[in-house]
């Protein structure tokens, strides 16, 4: 798990650079009339003196390509898509004077690193080595890990560059682009190919830099993929924040990732406890009092008392203010009503009906997405139909789907007689949402399954125990579900972007 941050922007990247990650479009045009848009650019710089003509550099041929690439795409070398390659200065700098002269030291992860910078005062150096905004500056000598390290000057000071540095000008080509190809791991496989050793260092010159071919998509399809990009290293730094906790857990639950969240979020291994948020059995004996007032109004029915826990039954221990109870000592569960698909198509799918949705087990998705526009209505005036209030959890508990399809409900719906509601009596009503989705629930679910077509009773489901945080704790365990969850779910995205 060490080092999956790292490795998913590797992933990344050569994703990027292969196409995988952008749509091609046939109104983007290809990159074939680009490459000639830039040559045209180059004559035209070369006839007003701005820039030298160069030596043609070697036909890439096939046994040079590393991987496919799509149709309108092409292979090119850096030297043919950018003004020539500039050596920095080789002057001294000092510690003060107009302006900073940047270094091997400021080429940082893709980016110029602006602290421990030196300068000049020298007018003729400062001229000619001036840097323009989205120039890449290439690193051409250092450490063998070090050398060939890229970043781009986004003009946030005025600067000029040092003789260690080369600067790489794009003719029509997107910098950050190009700054990207030079991140991937295909770059500085060969950079590691073609560096010259000596002692203590590597160096690679401006010929070889220009030699280095890489894939031009069209110039919009390079900012789509510089677009996608900086979305998905945005996630991917979000994620890094929580790598270590992740590694941590990853270690301990070893497997699928969301369920080992999960699983440690009910063991109470995300969240602190603290004293200040009492304890469940104080909780436990409040939802008692509260379920007895529900019964006295006539809300809720007397249910008989379910068995005590055991010490036989308890699959693991928690956290000594923690509680172990019967779901249906904290939670109302019940399923809902059928209708006939003609009584459906014919009563309740006709416009202009004002009442609730209804959701049927094909309406939640087993990505716990539930779908509320099915053009199903449930009028208000109809008594027989039960409801899931806003905020209740529904699970499928029959057929292929059983305990797959988990959702949580951001309205007050009516539902299926395949689906079980969940509603809370003074708990976090989310944490019950994700106690469904935990490895413990599911595993005691599967076991209570019975039948041809597979299901599980609602006297079973009552009986299923669970463990019960004081809700201070709660509230902590949904927050932090809520924020690495998500950051799985971009994981997820980006390692099945590079499949």
């Amino acid at each position: 798990m060490i080092g999956i941050c790292e490795d998913l922007r590797k992933s990344v990247l050569q994703a990027a650079i292969q196409g995988k990650l952008t749509q091609q479009l046939p109104e983007d045009g290809d990159a074939e009339a680009l490459y000639a848009e830039i040559q045209k650019e180059k004559q035209k710089l070369i006839k007003e003196g701005k820039i030298k003509k160069e030596k043609p550099l070697p036909e890439i041929t096939e046994d040079d390509i590393p991987f496919d690439i799509p149709e309108n795409w092409k292979w090119v070398h850096v030297g043919e898509v950018v003004k020539n390659v500039q050596y920095g200065t080789a002057k001294k700098s000092s510690k003060t004077g107009l302006i900073p002269v940047l270094r091997m030291g400021n080429i940082q992860n893709g980016k110029i690193d602006y602290s421990n910078l030196v300068y000049t005062s020298d007018v003729d150096e400062i001229s000619h080595y001036a840097l323009q905004k989205d120039d890449l500056l290439f690193n051409r000598t250092n450490s063998r890990d070090q050398v060939g390290k890229v970043a781009i000057y986004k003009a946030e000071m005025p600067a000029i560059y040092a003789g260690y540095l080369v600067r790489i000008t794009p003719v029509q080509v997107d910098s950050d682009y190009i700054n990207y190809v030079m991140q991937t791991s295909y770059y500085w496989e060969y950079c590691q190919a073609v560096k010259s050793d000596a002692i203590g260092q590597s160096n690679i010159n401006a010929e070889k830099l220009k030699n280095f071919i890489f894939p031009l998509p069209s110039l919009p399809e390079q900012k789509r993929i510089v677009a996608r990009v900086d979305e998905l290293m945005k996630r991917i730094d979000e994620m890094e924040k929580t790598e270590k906790d992740i590694t941590a857990l990853y270690d301990a639950f070893p497997g699928d990732m969301k369920a080992s969240l999960l699983q440690a979020a009910i063991q109470g291994k995300l969240t602190e406890q603290l004293a200040s948020d009492g304890d469940a059995e104080t909780l436990y004996v409040d939802i008692q009092k509260e379920k007895q007032g529900l019964i006295k109004e006539g809300k809720i029915k007397k249910e008989k008392p379910l068995s005590e826990i055991l010490e036989d039954d308890i699959p693991f221990d928690i956290p000594e203010k923690w509680k172990w109870v019967r779901q249906a000592e904290v939670c109302r569960i019940y399923t809902g009503n059928s209708i006939p698909e003609h009584i459906k198509l014919e009563k309740y799918m006709k416009s202009g009906i004002e009442g609730y949705n209804y959701i049927g087990t094909k309406d939640v998705s087993f990505d716990h997405v539930i779908d509320y526009e099915n053009g199903v209505r449930i009028p208000y005036s109809e008594q027989r139909f039960k409801l899931a209030p806003e905020g209740s959890s529904l699970i499928c508990i029959e057929g292929g789907s059983a305990g797959k399809k988990v959702g949580f409900l951001s309205q007050t719906v009516c539902f299926g007689n395949k689906l079980c509601m969940f509603n809370p009596y003074l708990i976090e009503q989310k944490y019950i949402y994700y106690w469904l989705q935990s490895p413990t629930f599911l595993e005691s679910f599967f076991e209570r399954m019975n039948g041809i077509i597979g299901g599980v009773k609602i006297n079973a489901l009552s009986n299923i125990i669970m463990p019960l945080p004081p809700l201070e704790e709660q509230k902590r365990i949904v927050e932090k579900l809520d924020q690495l969850l998500p950051l799985c779910d971009s994981m997820k995205e980006a390692i099945d972007a590079t499949a």
